[in-house]
Parts: C-alpha cells; structure tokens; sequence
C-alpha cells in the first residue's frame, strides 16, 4: 500500500505502546481520540514499507506462478485487541505481524521454491524470523510458510517489521472456511480456541490435506489417510460442509463503489450482505477503515477490513480474500470429492 506520504514519520514507540494499553484495556469503544490517532499514524507509517515488501513478493510469486494471488492488510484493531489481551504480544510496537501480505501458490513446490527466493539479501530489509507451520503444523491444524522481514539500519523505516505469509491453495481454502466459521459464530477458532466439533473438524480436514500434500500432518490427527476419512464421516462432516454451503447462501454483495486501488470490505452477517468500497488514495480509505472499526465494535456479527490486492478489479479481491464474502465453495467441492458426499 502507497501512504499519502511516503516519507510519513513514525510515531513515538511509547506513544505506540501506550495507545496499545488503552487499546488492550478499554476496547475501541473506550480508546481516546489521541491514542486512536496513535494507531492511525502507527498504520500509516507501516504502509509504505509494507508497499515495498509486497511488491517484492507479488514479482516473485507471479514470476514462478502467474495465477499466484498476492495480497496486503494492515491488521484490524479487534484483532490487535484481542492479541494484546491473550498475552501474544505486550507492546503494539513490537507486534510483528501488524502489516501483512501474503502469497497463494498453486502447490508446494511453488511455495517452497518462493521461499528460497528470501534467501537473497539484495532488498532494504532483512529476514528477521521465520515460522514453518508445513513442516510443524499448529495444535489447531493451520498450515503456511509466516516470515518476518525488519528494515536494515539505515534506511527510512529501520526496524520496521512486516509479516509474509506463503500457502498453497488448499492451505489457503482451509484457512478461509476457519475465518467463516468464526465470523458466523463469534468464535475464535483462528486464535486458537476450542469449539465443539468444529475444533476437531478443521484438525482432520487440515491433516487430509496435509497428507494430499505429502507433508507432517498436525498432531493429534491419524497418521492414515484411511483413518482421517473414516473419522471425519463418523463425526458428521456432511453436516459441517452443509453449513459451510448455507453460510455463502446468507451473505450477497452489496452495493459500493468497487473502482479504486485500495478496499475497504465488510461482512455483515446478521444483515446478510457484503460491502466493497474502493479509494484511489489510502488516507481516505485508512480513515473509513478506522471509522466503521470503532463502530462496528459493538456488533461481532460484523468485521472489517482494508486490503490491497494491486488490481481495480473486486474479482481478484474474492478470489484473495474470500472469507469476506463467506465463499468455501473450492474447500466444500474437494471435501466432497475426496469424502464421496
């Protein structure tokens, strides 16, 4: 994403951290207004380097994939929130993955191969971590190649950190129907909650994929593909892939201006609609995401967000982040496939 101003200074790391506190403790219904200006600047400031870690990526992952889907977010605030109340991170500075983009390869090779490409030193910015969740999956299933990437001394943005996160597609259909599950329940399966039944399903689902894959499959999951099949219909997995269908029946595009370089898209579930609008320039985009944040806090039935995906076109905005439009049609149809419902 390109700022107003790309040379848009960093706010002071203790007025981060103390907008982050009120964040925590008071919620978005609660924060003043000079701390939520904190966090806009915050935001603002991460958007011209998450611009460049993002168009790195996108010349990479088209390069060995061209039907590669390549996105940016920075991250919501329920979601800081709720990051900041866990205990995952104490400090909004530090939080690592507060700007975001990701690649959605075609198979594992290609994700594999994408990777190697960050072995290269030539950028501004420097690898600074990296989280194999193939090779180890996490406790609920999720799968994806994160690394964290910190801008070298020198530079304009040094120290600024921005996360990528590299899938598969079918890592990327599992993932999806996780945060469709959420959104419709008000749960939190991504941030590692327990919901019955629906916990043990996407664990299951997660190792059948892994096993297609020819990766580790998570643990707590049967080693065998047989037994991964036989368990899932034995806990009613056409029931879950029905419900999955009914979700993508109940939400419809709404109207809004789909032209621009930056989206800003809401889900409402309780009213049944999506709701894309476009901004050709980030600050106005920054402040409607900001605005509908705050009011939406009250209302867990809806969620918000402000993505770009490098194209006017809203068809390559559902086909990154399909999720905003309840849309598990390619998780449901390989479930189907490979369950025989």
């Amino acid at each position: 994403m390109i700022p107003l101003n790309p040379d848009a200074p960093l706010p002071s790391r203790g007025a981060v951290t103390d907008a982050g506190k009120q964040l925590r403790d008071r919620g978005l219904e609660g924060i003043d207004e000079e701390a939520l200006e904190t966090i806009k600047q915050w935001r603002r400031a991460h958007s011209y380097p998450l611009y460049v870690v993002y168009q790195t990526l996108r010349n990479r992952a088209t390069k060995i994939d061209s039907e590669a889907v390549v996105s940016s977010r920075l991250k919501r605030l329920p979601s800081i929130q709720a990051k900041l109340k866990r205990g995952a991170v104490h400090k909004l500075g530090e939080m690592q993955d507060f700007a975001g983009c990701r690649a959605v390869m075609e198979n594992l090779d290609q994700v594999e191969k994408l990777r190697r490409a960050y072995d290269s030193t030539r950028t501004t910015y420097r690898l600074k971590r990296e989280y194999d969740y193939i090779a180890r999956p996490k406790a609920d299933g999720y799968r994806g190649r994160h690394l964290v990437v910190q801008f070298k001394p020198g530079s304009d943005y040094e120290g600024t950190m921005v996360e990528i996160q590299l899938r598969t597609q079918r890592m990327h259909q599992w993932s999806t129907a996780v945060e469709i599950v959420d959104t419709f329940k008000n749960s939190s399966l991504k941030g590692g909650a327990q919901v019955e039944g629906w916990s043990r399903f996407f664990l299951l689902t997660s190792a059948l994929i892994a096993l297609e894959e020819g990766t580790p499959v998570p643990e707590g999951a049967p080693k065998e593909r047989r037994d991964v099949i036989d368990e899932l219909k034995g806990c009613g997995a056409d029931t879950f892939v029905e419900q999955l269908r009914s979700y993508a029946r109940a939400v419809k595009p709404a109207s809004g201006d789909q032209a621009g370089r930056y989206f800003v898209v809401m889900i409402d579930t309780l009213l049944g609609y999506t709701l894309i609008m476009g901004y050709k320039g980030f600050s106005a985009a920054n402040e409607e995401y900001t605005r509908l944040e705050r009011k939406l806090s009250h209302r867990p039935e809806a969620n918000v967000v402000l993505v770009d995906v490098d194209t006017n076109s809203a068809t390559a905005l559902r086909r990154a982040y399909p999720n905003y439009f309840a849309d598990t049609s390619a998780f449901t149809t390989f479930l189907t496939a490979q369950l025989g419902l």
